[in-house]
């Protein structure tokens, strides 16, 4: 299974409020299925809470 480095990263800040303030680059981000890459469907079909994101990155 191929994963989206960008999307994991979000998640694990999502899931560990614990951290503050994160810093990152993200290049290449996407969170909704791409045509192109139907191999990914299934793991972008997860939730990804972007308020959340947007929170944990202050």
């Amino acid at each position: 299974m191929t994963l989206s480095g960008c999307v994991t990263a979000l998640r694990y800040l999502t899931r560990h409020p614990e951290i503050k303030g994160a810093n990152l680059v993200l290049v290449g981000a996407f969170v909704d299925p791409l045509p192109t890459y139907p191999s990914l469907d299934a793991y972008m079909a997860g939730e990804l809470d972007l308020k959340e994101v947007g929170r944990v990155m202050g």
